[in-house]
C-alpha cells in the first residue's frame, strides 16, 4: 500500500522499500513475469491492477486459442477454449436447476418468506439471462467454423 502523494518524506520512505522487496524478495519473481504494481489504498487503484491482471490472461487465452486453430490446425469443438466454455455452461445449467429446486421448495412452504421466494426468483432470472446470453454465443462459435475463426484470428494477431 502507498501513502498520499502530498505526503513527500513518506513517498520516499516507500519508494526505497519498493526498491529493496524488488531487489532482495521479489527479484527472483520478477525475473519469471511477475509484476509488481502500486496499490494506492483507492478503488480506482484496486481496478486498475484487477483490469491489468484480467488484460494479461485475456491476452494468454487468446493466444492459446490462435495457436490451437491457426498453429495445430484444430477445429473450434477440439480446442481447450472450446471444452471450458461447454464446462461452464453445464456449470450454469446446474445452477439454474439447482436454483429452481430451492424456489419450488420454498413455494411449497406453508409460510414461504416472500423475500426470500422473491430473492431466488431474481436470482433465477439473472441465471437464465445468463444462460441465454451463453448459450447464444455458443450458437454463434459453433456456427463461425474453422474458416471463420481463422480469418478472425489471423486478423487480430498477424
Amino acid at each position: 500500500m502507498w501513502p498520499d502523494p502530498a505526503d513527500t518524506v513518506e513517498m520516499e520512505e516507500s519508494e526505497v522499500r519498493e526498491a529493496e522487496l524488488r531487489k532482495e524478495y521479489w527479484a527472483m519473481m520478477i525475473e519469471e513475469g511477475s509484476k509488481v504494481e502500486r496499490f494506492t489504498n483507492t478503488r480506482e487503484s484496486a481496478r486498475k491492477i484487477v483490469d491489468r491482471i484480467i488484460t494479461a490472461e485475456s491476452k494468454r487465452q487468446w493466444s492459446k486459442l490462435q495457436q490451437e486453430l491457426v498453429d495445430q490446425g484444430k477445429d473450434l469443438p477440439a480446442t481447450e477454449a472450446e471444452k471450458e466454455l461447454h464446462a461452464a455452461y453445464e456449470d450454469m445449467v446446474a445452477r439454474q436447476n439447482f436454483l429452481m429446486q430451492q424456489l419450488r421448495a420454498e413455494m411449497e412452504k406453508a409460510a414461504a418468506d416472500p423475500v426470500t421466494i422473491t430473492a431466488l426468483q431474481q436470482q433465477l432470472r439473472d441465471e437464465l439471462v445468463k444462460f441465454k446470453n451463453a448459450r447464444k454465443e455458443m450458437r454463434k462459435l459453433e456456427s463461425s467454423g474453422k474458416k471463420g475463426w481463422r480469418h478472425i484470428l489471423r486478423k487480430l494477431f498477424h
